[in-house]
């Protein structure tokens, strides 16, 4: 799932460091070994130094392989063109505006215009029921022959057409809502970004200035969790270790091996929930001068932060956050009535 490709973690939110954030660096194929693939012979470390097209002037060669092209930035021009490029280089810069006053301007424009046609079928229903001698009944539908089609019919179908332009607006901006929300610090880092490289003008730039009405759609909340700390941890021995060195460097900067960063959160999350789970059992069963009212606490306390750790993660069912943490304080609970029964 994940390869070796490096992320591009600017150090220094301006907020700590205050300098602007510097161009993503390349990305290694996805063939590369991870941190040891420095180490590696040549024929097996398959970084970015092979022959890719650098140039859009630059002679290709004939065959199957004129084909073939390697992702790479400089192959495109300057503007819109180099930024949806390094979109795709790098999920740090994958940012797009949601427009959510827009998206809400076009539900209400919808429900109003709907709701007008509702009311005028509505008028429509009850003049062909008085016309026909029915009173009070227009759920009635008098029979109408085949030269004389329903008038009423053109007027449903314009609904229809309207109401279901108005049901997918809806489902869309509930997909949209579950995208994750880019906040402040991380919208300031991709502006910076972006206007520091000067490939868009100022009028260019303006949808960039709608600060929380951004998005992203590949993000990693464990990575997200863990990487403002790289922006925060000055440049150390375990740093170097996880940097790739055969990445493109620039100033205020940082390439860490994506592959290794992932394993070390990952690690580090095991090794957290780990605890967070056996602490309170440790406590329940090693300390037994413990009177109830506080085991009960205790478990009350770690019993929520399961269930905070278990809406945290992703792609987990409500179902499966209710099933294990009923799991977890049934072992809970059977360690207090032990306790309480001794």
């Amino acid at each position: 799932m994940y390869g070796s490709r490096p992320i591009n973690l600017e150090a220094g939110l301006n907020s700590h460091s205050g300098q602007s954030s510097a161009t993503p660096p390349s990305r290694p194929n996805r063939g590369g070994s991870g941190v040891l693939g420095s180490n590696l012979p040549g024929f097996l470390n398959f970084q970015r130094h092979s022959p890719s097209v650098h140039h859009p002037n630059q002679q290709i060669p004939s065959g199957v392989h004129a084909k073939i092209y390697r992702h790479n930035v400089e192959r495109y021009p300057e503007g819109w063109a180099r930024l949806a490029a390094e979109q795709d280089e790098s999920v740090n810069i994958a940012i797009h505006r949601k427009f959510s006053y827009l998206g809400n301007r076009c539900l209400l424009y919808y429900e109003q215009k709907i709701t007008r046609m509702e009311d005028q079928l509505l008028e429509m229903d009850w003049q062909i029921a008085k016309g026909e001698g029915v009173q009070g009944q227009p759920n009635q539908h008098p029979t109408q022959s085949d030269e004389e089609p329903d008038p009423r019919n053109q007027k449903i179908e314009a609904i229809f057409e309207n109401l279901a332009r108005y049901q997918q607006a809806l489902l869309n901006e509930k997909a949209i809502a579950a995208l994750y929300e880019v906040g402040d610090a991380e919208h300031k880092l991709r502006y910076d970004k972006v206007r520091n490289d000067g490939y868009l003008g100022q009028d260019e730039m303006k949808y960039l200035c709608y600060v929380n009405d951004f998005i992203s759609t590949r993000p990693d909340k464990l990575r997200l969790a863990f990487e403002s700390l790289f922006y925060k941890i000055p440049d150390s021995s375990f740093t170097n270790i996880l940097q790739d060195r055969s990445a493109r460097q620039e100033k205020n900067a940082k390439s860490l091996y994506y592959a290794a960063v992932v394993f070390l959160f990952r690690a580090v999350l095991i090794w957290f929930c780990a605890i967070l789970l056996l602490l309170p059992v440790a406590l329940l069963g090693f300390l037994p001068n413990l009177s109830i009212q506080t085991a009960a606490g205790i478990v009350l306390a770690f019993s929520g932060l399961v269930s905070i750790v278990l809406v945290w993660l992703e792609n987990i069912q409500t179902e499966t956050i209710l099933l294990g943490l009923s799991a977890y304080l049934a072992v809970l609970v059977a360690f207090l009535t032990s306790k309480a029964s001794t």
